[in-house]
């Protein structure tokens, strides 16, 4: 994993930041660092920023809250979609959720 210590995600009143307020989002936000911190490997940058990691924490932070109060998906399945979520957007294209109506922590999808 790429780690700059002098870019800190969770520096600042971010988004991110905010999330640690509330005990039922417990270790989202330090997954939501680590899937930030992987997407530079697929989506690299010639010099990062902190604006740039804001940017990509905005969009996981914007696509957790829309998975988990409009789709009604419980926060693992909404933090295991949340890397082909930023993966979409960096690539410029708009990321659609799956339509399944079961998901099982092993990544099994099960329609009904």
């Amino acid at each position: 994993m790429m780690h700059c210590p002098d870019v800190p995600i969770l520096g600042g009143p971010s988004a991110l930041v905010k999330l640690h307020l509330t005990d039922g989002l417990r270790g989202v936000p330090d997954a939501i660092e680590r899937i930030v911190l992987d997407s530079y490997v697929s989506h690299p940058m010639r010099h990062r920023t902190s604006q740039e990691d804001g940017r990509r924490a905005a969009i996981c932070v914007r696509w957790f809250a829309s998975l988990v109060n409009e789709n009604r998906w419980d926060r693992e399945r909404a933090l295991s979609s949340l890397r082909a979520a930023l993966a979409t957007e960096l690539d410029g294209k708009t990321y659609t959720p799956s339509r399944l109506t079961r998901w099982a922590p092993d990544m099994t999808l099960v329609s009904e």
